[in-house]
């Protein structure tokens, strides 16, 4: 299985937005509780403006994930305590296809454009009941830094946020 890697276009949308809408209705591993439509998901990922890349993977040319990583966006929970050189990450895989690489083969990527952009470190902010997210960041050599206590989910319950990073100096 080769998995082939491209920057994310306006027409991912509707591919990005099964993926993620998917993982956000099984609950549990993203902060995301509401679904995308493609205006959002373009909006949030394809041309955010802080957006340094976003990228996605094919799989017999159908996408099954996507990263992307942005400058700090102080309306962001935590992203105000991140220096400016700093960026913040998002990675998402086909239910299904995670532990196949994906996830690595889009780091590969995303490290190359964060070198690229001079970016001093890359937070990735996970829900603490995330085991396969917590897991992925650290085999990708993201360390624990901080913990961010009690954030209420819609239905009012609390889950910590395990905020890693990865040090590109």
């Amino acid at each position: 299985m080769t998995t082939k890697t491209r920057p994310a276009t306006p027409s991912d949308a509707p591919a990005m937005c099964a993926i993620l809408n998917e993982i956000i209705a099984i609950g549990g591993t993203t902060a995301y509780e509401d679904p995308f439509n493609p205006d959002g998901m373009i909006a949030n990922y394809v041309t955010a403006p802080l957006l340094i890349a976003c990228t996605v993977a094919e799989l017999d040319g159908a996408v099954c994930g996507f990263q992307a990583i942005w400058r700090p966006d102080p309306s962001f929970p935590g992203a105000a305590t991140m220096p400016p050189d700093w960026a913040a990450i998002a990675s998402f895989v086909k239910v299904g296809m995670t532990g196949h690489g994906i996830g690595k083969s889009l780091f590969s990527a995303t490290l190359a454009a964060a070198r690229t952009a001079k970016v001093k470190a890359i937070d990735a902010t996970i829900r603490a009941d995330n085991a396969s997210g917590l897991r992925f960041y650290g085999g990708m050599g993201f360390v624990e830094y901080a913990v961010i206590r009690d954030v209420p989910l819609k239905d009012g319950q609390l889950v910590d946020r395990i905020r890693k990073r990865f040090d590109l100096t």
